[in-house]
């Protein structure tokens, strides 16, 4: 009987000892991403801050953030992590998640933890991409990231608004 007891007692300190675990990992866990959230916040911004950089080289406007061609760039990041096109994974053309804002775009995949000015250079060495950043024209950038595994999925939406 004492060995019954011994063992349940055993098994009742691994369950709590694994709760706290669990419990411990959870907490860091979401610790770490809301420290993940304020540095993608930070690099949208000092991707912004290079790009208005570049542009008053070229002798054109800054570009103001916008919030409506982020929420574009959020869902065109996602997508672009399972289909690398400016096509959508659907079948339709990119601008289509809102055809009255959208009017340029420029994408992006790259390994995590690359510099603002490491990933604008990267759409600047493209000649295609950096057409679209110093286009005078455009007004509005949304910028965002979405972080898969080792990659990064970057995306540019530019607007006239």
């Amino acid at each position: 009987m004492k060995q019954h007891s011994f063992i349940r007692k055993a098994i009742c300190a691994t369950t709590a000892l694994l709760i706290i675990l669990t419990a411990f990992t959870t907490v860091r866990m979401e610790s770490q991403a809301r420290a993940l959230a304020r540095t993608h916040q930070a690099t949208a911004q000092d991707i912004l801050d290079e790009l208005n950089d570049i542009r008053e080289d070229y002798g054109c406007a800054d570009l103001a953030m916008s919030d409506e061609l982020t929420r574009c760039a959020a869902i065109r990041s996602t997508e672009i992590s399972t289909y690398f096109s400016h096509t959508r994974p659907d079948g339709s053309q990119w601008y289509t998640i809102n055809a009255s804002l959208q009017y340029g775009e420029n994408l992006l995949k790259t390994q995590i933890n690359h510099e603002a000015d490491d990933i604008v250079q990267m759409w600047m060495d493209s000649p295609s991409h950096k057409d679209l950043i110093v286009d005078g024209y455009y007004r509005t950038v949304g910028i965002a990231r979405y972080h898969y595994g080792e990659t990064d999925y970057w995306v540019l939406e530019f607007g006239y608004r």
